[in-house]
């Protein structure tokens, strides 16, 4: 059950990429036979499909094989640590330390409660999910400089947002990723009762002490792809450059289902350009960028803010919004030093990269034109009687 649970959540996720997960087992009863029939009827009911699963026994030399081996009782725990003496890399674990409050996952073999069963392994597979280090939060780390450095859009773009989604009292608004709050305080303003969601720990420590004074302000730290929001219960869902970072295929029937009916999707994001303002001064940037940047997370993501209608949503309105910043030597190495790909430059990279960017701006006046757009998306969930959803050919 747990192997078929971690997988769904991965998946909703959409960090299947990154995993290999399979379940074995530890003594010899069960091997050949295909998943127990109650256990699969209880993954049935969540939409999980097992189908084609044939029990196997675990193999000494596997214990390298897997970063992570997770047990559900104290007694797999003894049987692993036989099985792997002394755990030399500390692999072992139990599916629910990662918890508030560790316990053995109920055995259904002995209550016949498989849906107990299916709770425990559903809040350890979140959890187990939740430790492991997501490259979805590349910004965790910097929750200071992002404060400080990354765009605040305008009053205008929340302005659009605001009137779109009605917001005000008695109205619901969920914020996906907030980060640090760059765009969330007009929702809070409105005086709708407002909820961010926000996978990054320290990103939400942050938020959340930085929003406590507004009663109707709510911070989950979790993952908007898998958290158990109730369905159509929210009058806008919105992202400040964000949603690119979970896929179209994932986001749209989230926000969708999130939404009640006449709902309003706004997604926005800066598209930024330095290079007209400042021709030699880019082409100087460029060389030291050939030279040194080399980073171990760059950016591919892809995002089509203008797919929505194939998920159900209806009305499209585009709006850009212009602006001009201009930064210091010292404060544009500060503003890209958050990017997510800079943010892992390797380390013998940084400092000839961030000294070259620094020297290329000082030789040009000591200061960089940056001129570009803020671009808002917004968008409204049809009603469910009047939408045919009908997936893009080629969609799989």
């Amino acid at each position: 059950m747990a192997e078929f649970c971690l997988k769904d959540l991965v998946r909703r996720a959409g960090r299947e990429a990154e995993f290999e997960i399979a379940s074995a087992a530890l003594h010899t009863d069960e091997i050949g036979n295909p998943v127990y029939p109650p256990a699969r009827r209880e993954l049935a009911a969540h939409g999980i499909v097992c189908a084609g699963k044939a029990a196997r026994l675990i193999q000494r030399g596997e214990y390298t094989r897997w970063d992570r081996i997770v047990g559900m009782d104290e007694a797999n725990r003894r049987d692993l640590l036989r099985l792997f003496p002394g755990d030399p890399d500390g692999r072992i674990s139990l599916l629910l330390d990662g918890t508030d409050h560790p316990h053995p996952v109920a055995d259904p073999w002995y209550t016949g409660d498989f849906t107990a069963t299916w709770r425990d392994v559903l809040e350890g597979c979140r959890a187990l999910l939740a430790a492991i280090p997501d490259p979805r939060t590349p910004f965790n780390s910097v929750p200071e400089a992002f404060d400080r450095w990354r765009p605040r859009y305008c009053n205008a773009l929340f302005d659009c947002v605001a009137n779109r989604a009605a917001l005000g009292p008695g109205r619901r608004s969920l914020e996906i990723g907030p980060g640090t709050g760059q765009a969330t305080e007009f929702a809070l303003r409105t005086g709708a009762d407002c909820t961010a969601i926000e996978l990054g720990a320290n990103l939400a420590a942050f938020c959340a002490r930085k929003f406590a004074r507004y009663p109707n302000f709510h911070l989950v730290h979790g993952d908007f792809a898998t958290h158990p929001f109730e369905p159509a219960s929210f009058d806008l869902v919105y992202s400040a450059a964000t949603i690119q970072w979970i896929g179209e295929e994932i986001a749209y029937p989230r926000c969708r289902d999130l939404l009640r009916p006449g709902g309003t999707l706004a997604m926005f994001f800066t598209k930024s350009d330095y290079q007209t303002p400042n021709p030699a001064l880019y082409a100087d940037i460029q060389k030291v960028y050939d030279a040194w940047y080399r980073t171990a997370t760059p950016y591919t993501k892809r995002f089509d803010y203008e797919k929505a209608g194939d998920w159900g949503f209806q009305a499209m309105e585009r709006r850009e919004f212009p602006f001009r910043r201009v930064f210091t030597a010292d404060e544009y190495v500060a503003y890209i030093g958050t990017h997510s790909d800079h943010i892992g430059l390797r380390p013998e990279c940084r400092k000839p990269f961030y000294g070259g960017i620094r020297a290329a701006i000082e030789r040009h006046g000591g200061a960089l034109e940056m001129v570009g757009a803020y671009i808002l998306y917004l968008w409204t969930r049809g009603h469910p009687e009047s939408v045919a959803v009908i997936p893009s050919a080629g969609r799989r």
